[in-house]
Order: structure tokens, then sequence, then C-alpha cells
């Protein structure tokens, strides 16, 4: 999710060959360089696609697809997309996501994080 010009995919792809990669991203610049990315770094792995994850992931259960690790990388969405993560999660996911926050709302984010699992 939020995936860019994909980087992360990239080197997940590339080290793992047996690993089917999904690289989403809304931004329809990011993605044409995600594509480019893909490519030049002979990735065979992995699929690039250009939307919006509230859209697309409902897409991807319909087609009955669920995951075995989730990589979130963009900060200060607060929890507006963790509900879609564990819509496609597997039993025993892992999903990597981060956030920014003040210390003293640290143990509240955490609260709340795994209230919505």
């Amino acid at each position: 999710m939020f995936s860019g010009v994909s980087p992360y995919s990239i080197v997940i792809a590339k080290n793992c060959k047996n690993c089917e990669i999904y690289s989403i991203e809304l931004n329809r610049a990011a993605t044409k360089y995600a594509f480019l990315n893909k490519d030049l770094n002979g990735v065979r792995n992995m699929e690039v696609i250009q939307g919006d994850v509230k859209k697309v992931i409902p897409k991807l259960i319909m087609n009955g697809m669920k995951f075995d690790f989730i990589v979130m990388p963009r900060p200060q969405l607060k929890d507006s997309f963790l509900k879609q993560a564990f819509d496609v999660a597997k039993h025993g996911t892992r999903i990597y996501y981060y956030d920014f926050c003040n210390e003293e709302d640290l143990q509240r984010i955490i609260k709340n994080t795994y209230a919505c699992a």
C-alpha cells in the first residue's frame, strides 16, 4: 500500500523470487515510475496497481486474495487504512505500519492500533 515508485516492493521482489508482490499507488506519476523501476530491475514477480487503496482492496478481496505481509510506508495516515490492511490479511500476517507522534501519545496510539485488529 502507498508504494510510490515501489522501492520496497522491488527490494522484496528481488529477494523473494517465489513471492508475488502487489504494489498499490494512487499517484499516477509515481505509478509510471514504479512500472519503469520494475522493468529496469528485471522484476517479474510484482504487479503494479494504480489506484486508491480503498477502492483496490475490495477488488482484491473479491478475487479471494489474502496476504502474508503488508507494507504501509506512509506516515501520518493515522489508522485510516488499517481496516483495509486487516481485510486482506491472513491469520498471522505481519503488517509493517508506521506513524509519527508525540511521545506522550504513544501508548494511546498503540492501544488504538491493536483495537483495530
